[in-house]
C-alpha cells in the first residue's frame, strides 16, 4: 500500500495522471539494496531491464544500480538527484541506516522506498517515512498507475516543503541563512561529527558598540559583507537576529583553532565595528543543536554584562555539559537505538466526562518494551532535550492519527487525541509541515488534535528569556519561535493543552504568552488530593481559571474514588487515571469501544456515551 494518504483505489482508477503530468525531473536514481534480489516490483529482472523501464517511464535517462552494498553507491554519487528510488528488503535496522544516511545525503531529494510486503510490518514502514522517505510502497501490491501516482504525489510534496523552506530559509537584509534554517543544519552536523567522532564549534558575533535602530539594517549588512569574506567556503552563517550572526565551523582540530580564529576577526573587523565572540564547541558544550547555540550565546551575553569586546569560550562547569537533564537514564538508554530497535510502542488512556459516563478521547502515551524488565514509562527514559525526539515524535503523531482515524470508521467520529510534545519538536523547522500531513493524510479534523506542552518546558523557555534580559538572547528568540508557531496551530484549530498544571511554573503567566484551550493537572496535584491543603487548592484555582477562561481542565492520574469524590466537588469533570481506565494498545481500545454502545447522535463529543469505566 501507499502511505501518502491518498486512497489507493483513486490512485488505480485516475485516468488523468499520465506520465506527462509528472513534474520536471532532471536527475532520477534508483537504487537495488541486493545484487540477489531482483524482486523489485517493477517489470524488470536486472539494472540493465529496470534502466529501460524507468527511461521509458520518466522520458528521460535514469540510473539504475543493483548494489550488494548500498550505502556504498551512495557515497558514490557525486551529484544529488530530485528524485531517489531505493528498492529495500525488510526494512530491518541495515534498510533504516541507509534511509537515514540517503535522507541526510540528499536532503531536497523526493525519496521513495519499495520494500517486501510479506516481511514488513507497516509499523516498519512509519518508521521510514519518520526518517525522511517521501512516500513507501509494498512491491506485491505496486502497479503502474499507483507507482506513476506515488511518484507525482512525492515531487511535488518535496517541491512545496522546498518553496516554503526557501521563504524562511534566509533573512530578508542580509541574505545569510535564517537562524532556523541554521538550527537544522547544525542538528545535522553534530550528528556527522558523533559518528565521526570529530569535533565543530560555533561562533556568536555581535556589535560591541550599539548603534542606533534606524541604522540596524546598514550594521547587519555591511558585518554580514565582511564576514562572508573573513570564512572558509565550507563555514554556515546565519543571521539569528538584526545585530547577531551565527558561525558554524566543522572538523575543528582544538580550542586553539578556534580562538585564533576569532583573533583573526577581530582584527579585520575592528577598523570597522569592534565586536564580542562567544565559541561554544561540540562535544564539551553538548550535542544538541539548541544548546550549542545558547551557550555560545551565553558567553557572549557574559562579555555584554562586562560592557567589553573580546572572545569567550563557554566552558562548562566541571566539565560537564552546560544544561544536563536532571534524569539519569540507565545505560543503553539512547531514545534513537530504543527506536531504531523497534523498542517502543504506543498505549492510549481514555478520558472521560465522568458527569455524562461519556468518553471523550484518549491520550497517547509512549512505553520502552524492555527486554528484561518489561514496560517502561515514558518518564524514565525521554529527555525532552534530546534530538532523536523529533523523529520520535513525528512517528508517534502518525500513530496517534493513525489510531483515531481507525476509531473514527469503527463510528466514533467525536474523539479527540493527545500527543505530548517537546520544545525541541516545536522548535523544529518541519513540525508544522508534519503535523499537517499526519492530521490531513488521516482524514482527521484539526480540532481532533491535542499537543500536550509541559508548563516546566514552556517556563524554562520564559524564565531564560526574561535572565536574559536583551531582546537578541537566545532563550527569547525561542521564546517568539514557540508563540508563532503556537498561535498558527491554534488558528488551523489544533488545541494546546498546557500539561503537569500545578507541577511548577506560573499557569496565569503561561496563559498570557501562549494559546491554550486546555489545563491538565499534574497526577502529583491528584495524588495528594485529601492529606495536602495546597494541592485541593491549587484544583479549586485551576478550576476557577479554566472557567472564567472557558478552557477545558483534565484531571490526570486519578486513582481511587476519594480523589474522585474530591475533583467532582471541585467542579472538574473530565478525568483520566488507572481508575476509570488502564492504558490499552490499539488493538485493545477497539475492541473496547466496539462492546460499547455506538454515540447516539453525532453533534458533540459528550455524545460518545460508555456503558462502563
Amino acid at each position: 500500500m501507499s502511505y501518502t494518504g491518498v486512497p489507493q483505489q483513486r490512485a488505480m482508477k485516475d485516468d488523468t495522471l499520465k506520465g506527462g503530468d509528472i513534474p520536471p525531473v532532471l536527475d532520477v536514481l534508483y537504487i537495488h539494496h541486493s545484487v540477489s534480489n531482483h524482486d523489485s516490483g517493477l517489470p524488470v529482472s536486472g539494472p540493465h531491464e529496470a534502466g529501460k523501464f524507468l527511461n521509458s517511464f520518466f522520458e528521460q535517462s535514469v540510473d539504475a544500480i543493483f548494489a550488494s552494498c548500498a550505502a556504498d553507491a551512495l557515497a558514490s554519487i557525486d551529484d544529488a538527484p530530485d528524485l531517489l528510488i531505493l528498492a529495500l528488503g525488510r526494512a530491518d535496522a541495515t534498510d533504516c541506516v541507509l534511509v537515514a544516511s540517503a535522507a541526510t545525503r540528499f536532503p531536497r531529494a523526493a525519496l521513495v522506498a519499495l520494500i517486501s510486503a510479506e516481511e514488513s510490518s507497516e509499523q516498519e514502514a512509519q518508521r521510514l517515512i519518520a526518517l525522511g522517505v517521501t512516500d513507501v510502497i509494498r512491491y506485491a501490491e505496486l502497479q503502474i498507475d499507483l507507482f506513476r501516482h506515488v511518484i507525482y504525489q512525492a515531487l511535488r510534496l518535496r517541491q512545496r516543503e522546498l518553496e516554503l523552506t526557501a521563504r524562511a530559509a534566509y533573512s530578508d537584509i542580509t541574505g545569510l541563512f535564517s537562524g532556523g534554517l541554521f538550527l537544522d543544519l547544525l542538528a545535522r552536523e553534530i550528528a556527522a561529527a558523533v559518528r565521526g567522532n570529530t569535533r565543530l564549534a560555533v561562533f556568536c558575533i555581535e556589535p560591541a558598540e550599539i548603534a542606533p535602530e534606524a541604522v540596524h539594517g546598514e550594521v547587519a549588512i555591511e558585518l554580514a559583507r565582511r564576514l562572508r569574506e573573513l570564512v572558509r567556503t565550507e563555514d554556515l552563517l546565519a543571521q539569528a537576529d538584526m545585530t547577531t550572526v551565527l558561525l558554524l565551523q566543522t572538523h575543528v582540530r582544538d580550542v586553539a583553532q578556534c580562538l585564533a580564529f576569532a583573533n583573526r576577526l577581530h582584527a579585520a573587523l575592528e577598523p570597522y565595528v569592534p565586536v564580542r565572540i562567544g565559541i561554544a564547541g561540540a562535544p564539551e558544550a553538548g550535542t544538541h543543536a539548541l544548546t550549542l547555540i545558547k551557550a555560545a550565546k551565553h558567553a557572549v551575553a557574559d562579555l555584554r554584562d562586562r560592557h567589553e569586546a573580546g572572545t569567550r569560550l563557554h566552558q562548562p562547569a566541571h566539565g560537564t555539559q552546560l544544561y544536563p537533564h536532571p534524569r539519569v537514564l540507565e545505560a543503553g538508554a539512547d531514545l534513537q537505538s530504543i527506536w531504531q530497535r523497534g523498542e517502543l510502542s504506543v498505549y492510549f488512556q481514555p478520558v472521560v466526562n465522568r458527569s455524562r459516563l461519556t468518553v471523550v478521547g484518549f491520550e497517547c502515551l509512549l512505553r520502552w518494551e524492555h527486554p528484561t524488565r518489561g514496560l517502561i514509562s515514558a518518564a524514565a527514559f525521554l529527555n525532552p532535550d534530546d534530538p532523536a525526539m523529533v523523529p520520535v515524535g513525528n512517528w508517534l503523531l502518525r500513530q496517534a492519527c493513525k489510531a483515531l482515524q481507525a476509531w473514527q470508521v469503527l463510528g466514533w467520529p467525536h474523539l479527540s487525541i493527545a500527543v505530548n510534545t517537546s520544545i525541541t519538536e516545536l522548535l523544529h523547522p518541519r513540525f508544522s509541515a508534519v503535523l499537517d500531513e499526519a492530521v490531513s493524510s488521516h482524514g482527521l479534523s484539526f480540532q481532533q488534535l491535542i499537543l500536550e506542552i509541559r508548563t516546566a518546558e514552556l517556563s524554562k523557555v520564559t524564565q531564560g528569556a526574561e535572565r536574559g534580559g536583551a531582546p537578541d538572547d537566545a532563550a527569547d528568540s525561542d521564546n517568539h519561535r514557540i508563540m508563532d508557531v503556537l498561535n498558527q496551530l491554534d488558528l488551523r484549530g489544533v488545541q494546546i493543552a498546557l500539561d503537569n498544571v500545578g507541577a511548577g511554573g506560573s499557569t496565569t503567566e503561561l496563559l498570557r504568552r501562549f494559546p491554550a484551550s486546555m489545563l491538565k493537572l499534574d497526577p502529583g496535584v491528584i495524588s495528594s488530593l485529601g492529606r495536602d491543603a495546597v494541592a485541593a487548592a491549587v484544583v479549586h484555582g485551576a478550576a476557577g481559571i479554566a472557567e472564567s477562561l472557558a478552557l477545558s481542565l483534565v484531571a490526570e492520574g486519578v486513582e481511587n474514588s476519594a480523589q474522585l469524590k474530591h475533583l467532582l466537588n471541585a467542579g472538574v469533570t473530565l478525568l483520566q487515571g488507572n481508575f476509570l481506565h488502564a492504558p490499552m494498545s490499539r488493538q485493545q481500545v477497539t475492541d473496547w469501544l466496539s462492546a460499547q454502545p455506538r454515540p447516539r447522535t453525532r453533534g458533540s463529543l459528550t455524545d460518545n456515551t460508555i456503558g462502563s469505566a
